[in-house]
């Protein structure tokens, strides 16, 4: 059997800068110029040492292609601080079970259909850039809209929430950010297993009842939205004017109240908070990296 690289004719459909690829059976890498003069994207076409060693005839190909930004070396810059890729470039596709190699006819195939090679880079090329294309890609673009952005940010939004919320009623210190790396579980562990932030807080002194700010901060913020609310719909409880009418009593509402709200906050369940954000940012991850059917 040839080369798998020998069954294609690159310079016919402008691919060039062919490279063998390494821990594979057999396979390679070509670059496209696509989406611009500085853009560029790969195409790789392998069979693993894996599929290879089935007993089938028919070996799976993997197929995959990246798009990104050309650097000065002629390398590919996915992201960077400078340069984003746009929603609706070129993606990144992979497929795993759709071609295959006989490797004794030496014929290839879309599943069961007989192809020929460079039909192969065409139809994945093709795939590579319809979120571009206006009409053939608005499902697609719809997709991706609602995977990677709607559905992603709210689940963001969700655990930033729940982070801000456990740091106000616990008072200590979490600095970590959602984080979307290979190991994004074993990261997330690590740092709820860290030894958080313990100090105490700054205390304040309110009719001489010393609470903690920590505490007084969302008790105040929640106050003024009641008072908000009561305003905007002139909403006067009888029972409310008449206290904060008399001094004493105000005084003694409070104070009550703040040490009611003081031991509500120390009850919050703080690990179910913290297994809310693990989740959320787990999903938030999913989500992230979730694939989309083309």
């Amino acid at each position: 059997m040839k080369k798998l690289k020998e069954y294609f004719d690159f310079q016919k459909n402008d691919f060039y800068d062919l490279v063998d690829l390494e821990g594979v059976y057999d396979g390679f890498n070509v670059k496209k110029k696509i989406g611009g003069k500085d853009r560029l994207s790969y195409f790789r076409i392998f069979i693993t040492k894996k599929n290879y060693s089935i007993e089938d005839d028919k070996k799976p190909l993997t197929i995959n292609t990246t798009h990104g930004k050309e650097n000065e070396d002629g390398g590919l810059i996915i992201s960077s601080s400078t340069w984003k890729r746009p929603l609706f470039g070129p993606i990144d596709l992979i497929s795993e079970d759709e071609f295959f190699l006989n490797i004794k006819t030496e014929e290839f195939f879309k599943k069961n259909k007989k192809v020929e090679p460079d039909e192969i880079l065409k139809r994945i090329e093709k795939l590579h850039i319809k979120p571009t294309k206006r009409f053939v890609g608005l499902w697609l673009r719809t997709k991706i809209i609602i995977w990677h952005v709607l559905l992603k940010n709210i689940v963001k939004f969700i655990s930033y929430f729940f982070i801000f919320l456990l740091k106000i009623s616990t008072g200590k210190k979490y600095t970590y950010n959602i984080i979307t790396t290979s190991q994004f579980e074993k990261e997330l562990d690590e740092r709820f297993k860290k030894d958080e932030d313990t100090k105490e807080g700054k205390k304040l002194k309110i009719f001489d009842y010393e609470v903690p700010a920590i505490v007084f901060v969302p008790y105040s913020f929640i106050h003024l939205a009641l008072f908000l609310i009561f305003w905007h719909y002139n909403y006067k409880p009888e029972v409310l004017v008449k206290i904060f009418s008399n001094n004493f009593l105000t005084i003694m509402y409070t104070i009550l109240t703040l040490i009611m709200f003081e031991a509500l906050m120390k009850i919050v369940p703080t690990n179910a908070l913290k297994k809310i954000i693990k989740n959320s940012s787990i999903l938030y991850f999913k989500l992230w990296s979730k694939k989309i059917k083309i």
